[in-house]
């Protein structure tokens, strides 16, 4: 004997299963995520964070920047001072890897020319983007315990005069996720 059901319970019986069906879905091929800690770096702040970050690395330091502007002119420039702070974490012993986009329309290229050359003159890693695509992304991983992702580039006007937004995640779990797509991009580049 077959059960008619009516349209509400139907209705009621498909939306259960759909709800169900994301909520495994969502469990199965999530990342997790506990226990990680996002603070919100609106302007400089974002400086502030990424300068203490790299001074305390003792391991690692991962950074993938659209541009990363090098001004030799300029010495109170806050993106001179992430950079020389790179330069003397790789003195200290700490491993340091930069991947800086390669093409672009408004003359980044020349800029991130110049800041490569003068990372790789002091022991620095440095690779330039060689895919036709374009690497956009902001990214500063430290010891795969924190990571920086937003909008700031490394450039003065990022840094010290621009409305920019980026997030500080303190979680191993997410910081590995970051950490793959970076050798990803790294290994491609």
């Amino acid at each position: 004997m077959r059960t008619k059901l009516s349209p509400i319970t139907l209705t009621i019986l498909l939306i259960t299963v759909l709800v169900i069906g994301c909520v495994l879905y969502t469990y199965l091929t999530r990342e997790e995520t506990s226990g990680a800690v996002i603070e919100v770096l609106p302007d400089t702040k974002y400086y502030t964070e990424v300068l203490k970050a790299i001074r305390s690395s003792k391991k690692y330091i991962l950074v993938a920047m659209y541009l990363a502007k090098y001004d030799p002119d300029d010495l109170e420039d806050r993106a001179n001072d992430l950079l020389r702070e790179l330069i003397k974490a790789r003195q200290r012993g700490v491993k340091v890897y930069v991947y800086l986009e390669y093409r672009t329309y408004s003359g980044t290229i020349k800029e991130n020319l110049l800041t490569a050359t003068f990372l790789k003159r002091f022991g620095v890693e440095v690779r330039l983007d060689n895919q036709t695509d374009t690497d956009h992304m902001k990214l500063v991983i430290v010891d795969g315990e924190v990571a920086f992702v937003g909008s700031h580039n490394w450039s003065e006007a990022a840094l010290t005069y621009n409305h920019e937004l980026s997030v500080k995640i303190k979680s191993r779990e997410v910081v590995k996720v970051l950490e793959r797509y970076f050798w990803l991009l790294w290994h491609r580049g």
